[in-house]
């Protein structure tokens, strides 16, 4: 015949009772601790059990959870499931909810990084119609740095190379077509100052 321990009826007593008053808060605490203390009670786990799951889905259905799902605040929502999920982690419904969290934060930081490139794209041609070459090189080649292989990039920045090439071949070609002239009229007027190579 099975003897009673006082301590653990008293124990699954006060746990009922705050699981009627719906005390999630409570019935998690004394049912964490009576599970050290009944380790191979199995009323005791299924308790502690029932207690997770409703402390998480009070927790997940309150205000400051709307709030943030209202705001798309995945990355806070992330922080809260991940704590969640420390007390319960048997929760098939957190881990859906995290792995889908995960998702919107995966996918908001690859459209806020398609905008940025689009963004930098405008800027960068705005750069070359101005005849800011080397800025346009610049920027180009900071955004080469994280995205090697970003070929609207890589384009930009050869044609923004070529188009300062050009304009450098066209200074060159207005300062010699100045100082030729100028070094014909000084070498015909005093040869004799000149070293013949």
């Amino acid at each position: 015949m099975a003897t009673s321990n006082p301590n653990r009826d008293e124990t699954i007593k006060e746990l009922k009772r705050l699981k009627s008053e719906a005390s999630y808060d409570a019935m998690l605490d004394l049912a964490q601790k009576a599970t050290g203390s009944f380790p191979d009670d199995a009323k005791v786990w299924d308790l502690l059990h029932y207690a997770q799951a409703h402390y998480v889905n009070e927790k997940l259905e309150s205000q400051i959870v709307k709030q943030l799902e209202e705001k798309k605040d995945y990355a806070s929502l992330a922080t809260i499931y991940l704590k969640l999920l420390t007390i319960f982690p048997d929760s098939g419904h957190l881990k859906k909810l995290l792995k889908k969290t995960r998702q919107k934060i995966q996918k908001g930081h690859e459209n806020e990084m398609k905008t940025f490139y689009e963004n930098a794209e405008i800027k960068i041609k705005e750069m070359i119609q101005k005849g800011e070459y080397e800025s346009a090189i610049k920027a180009s080649y900071e955004i080469l740095n994280e995205e090697p292989e970003n070929k609207t990039f890589s384009r930009l920045l050869v044609r923004a190379e070529d188009l300062l090439d050009d304009q450098m071949n066209k200074e060159l070609e207005k300062v010699y077509s100045e100082i030729i002239p100028a070094l014909r009229a000084e070498y015909k007027a005093h040869p004799d100052q000149f070293i013949r190579i």
